[in-house]
């Protein structure tokens, strides 16, 4: 429970200090976020969603025998744990790439890119050099 409490308590941050604490500053709480609490919030979420997808005689023998907790490292730490983790992280770090890189493309804040005439934004598929992720409709 504390570890979700501070997990969103550096989300909240992160997002209420947006340029208004230095930029190190804001980029150290970024990370403190990415990597502290959000991984191991996908650690214990992986285990339990291994458990609940992996059958096992070894833990399924004693449900509801009352020696359930015995057994509960070994059903948490399931063979299909660490592949599975791998996995999601990789997945979850993929699905960062994209959306880091699709924010930038379509971030409007006043800058200019590179190449970039001044001309009206257009969404959908013809808006710069990255696809959206979703289809917009055109204005």
């Amino acid at each position: 429970m504390g570890l979700f409490i501070v997990e969103l308590s550096t989300a909240a941050v992160y997002y209420y200090t947006w340029n208004r604490i230095d930029p190190k500053l804001h980029l150290t709480v970024g990370w403190v976020y990415a990597g502290g609490p959000r991984f191991f919030t996908l650690a214990i979420i992986n285990g339990i969603l291994s458990f609940m997808l992996t059958p096992g005689d070894a833990w399924l023998a004693v449900a509801g025998t009352g020696h359930e907790a015995g057994k509960f490292w070994f059903a948490l730490f399931n063979p299909t744990y660490w592949p599975s983790l791998f996995l999601r992280t990789c997945v979850c770090a993929s699905l960062a790439g994209v959306l880091g890189r699709s924010s930038s493309a379509s971030r409007i804040d006043g800058d200019k890119a590179a190449g970039a005439q001044d001309q009206p934004r257009q969404s959908g598929a013809s808006s710069g050099s990255f696809p959206p992720l979703w289809p917009c409709p055109s204005s």
